[in-house]
C-alpha cells in the first residue's frame, strides 16, 4: 500500500483490501514490521473480521511522517489461513514543509448545477504557458468552494493555472490563465 508524499508531521492516507480465495478466512490480529512501523497504523477494521471469499475487507493506512525521506513498514496479519500471517507492504515519503504556497481564487460560476470545478496546473516554458491536460485536473473543488491553494510548488520555477467548471453535461473551456513566479 503506497500513501505517496506527505508532509512531515501531516498525515496521508491510502486504501488497503484484505481478500480470500477458496474459502473465508478469520483475520485475528495484525503486527508491525520492518523499517518505520511507528509512523503508520491501520484503522477501519476491527479485530477478529471475517473475510469471505466474495466480500472483500478495506481498511485504512494512515502515514505520518517523522522525517522527510521514503519510510516503509510491514503490516503482518494473523488468521487461521495455511499461508498465515498475510503481509503487506507499506510505504510513503516524508517531504518538508513547503516554503511557498499558491493561493487562488475564482468567482463562482452563474450556472445552477455546477457540480465542481477542476483545477489546472502547468509549467511556464519557452515563454508560454500550457499545455493544461484536460480531463486530469491537477486538482478539484467541490462545486460551493471557489479557492485552492497549491502548497507542492518549487521554489525557481514559474507555474501557469486556469480553472474549468463541471456540470451533467461535461466539462467547460479553460478559464483565464494566470502566470505565478515562485522565487
Amino acid at each position: 500500500v503506497a500513501v505517496g508524499n506527505v508532509v512531515v508531521g501531516s498525515n496521508g492516507t491510502a486504501t488497503g483490501t484484505l481478500t480470500a480465495s477458496g474459502a473465508s478466512v478469520t483475520v485475528s490480529s495484525v503486527t508491525w514490521g520492518g523499517t518505520n512501523p511507528s509512523e503508520f497504523s491501520i484503522s477501519g477494521v476491527s479485530f477478529p473480521l471475517t473475510v469471505t471469499t466474495s466480500q472483500p475487507v478495506k481498511f485504512t493506512v494512515t502515514f505520518r511522517p517523522g522525517a522527510t525521506g521514503t519510510a516503509s513498514a510491514t503490516a503482518s496479519f494473523a488468521s487461521h489461513a495455511s499461508n498465515t500471517p498475510s503481509v503487506a507492504s507499506l510505504t510513503g515519503t516524508g517531504t518538508a514543509t513547503a516554503v511557498y504556497t499558491v493561493s487562488l481564487g475564482w468567482t463562482a460560476s452563474p450556472t445552477t448545477d455546477i457540480t465542481s470545478y477542476n483545477v489546472y496546473r502547468a509549467n511556464f516554458t519557452s515563454d508560454a504557458c500550457g499545455p493544461f491536460p484536460i480531463g486530469s485536473p491537477y486538482a478539484s473543488t467541490a462545486s460551493t468552494v471557489t479557492t485552492f491553494t497549491d502548497q507542492t510548488v518549487t521554489d525557481g520555477n514559474t507555474y501557469c493555472y486556469a480553472t474549468t467548471t463541471v456540470d451533467p453535461s461535461g466539462e467547460s473551456g479553460i478559464s483565464n490563465v494566470v502566470q505565478v513566479p515562485i522565487p
